[in-house]
């Protein structure tokens, strides 16, 4: 066990429970700055990609509105969203990759025609009475 574990552990936890904290109005402010504190604390925990996929979970979970979820977004950064990109792309490429290609490539636009009546002219569609007033 590393010497810093438990204190990586209350960071960790003071993170998840500050993004929590963002949803409320009231404490967002606090919940913000307390983010940005860890962050220049601890960098490596908003490098990880455990840690984003958790904090994307709790912002699923809970009402926060979007400048801070984006806000929240930001501090982990580029290379970990592009992380969880390309390792994802990798385990469904193999898996279904050359399915959905084929299907991208040979489907067919939309042509369904509109009902009869709209090529009928005006005279012709059914007509309803109108109410007098």
């Amino acid at each position: 066990m590393p010497p810093n574990a438990n204190e990586d552990d209350a960071y960790e936890n003071r993170l998840y429970k500050s993004v929590i904290e963002s949803g409320n109005t009231v404490l967002s402010r606090k919940a913000l700055n307390d983010l940005n504190s860890i962050k220049s604390k601890r960098p490596e925990l908003f490098a990880s990609t455990q840690i984003f996929k958790k904090t994307m979970f709790i912002l699923e979970c809970h009402t926060i509105r979007l400048p801070i979820r984006q806000r929240i977004i930001d501090l982990f950064g580029k290379q970990v969203m592009r992380r969880i990109v390309l390792d994802e792309n990798g385990d469904d490429s193999s898996d279904e990759g050359g399915e959905e290609g084929d299907d991208d490539e040979n489907s067919q636009p939309n042509t369904a025609r509109p009902p009869d009546w709209a090529r009928t002219p005006a005279t012709a569609r059914p007509s309803f009475p109108r109410a007098k007033t």
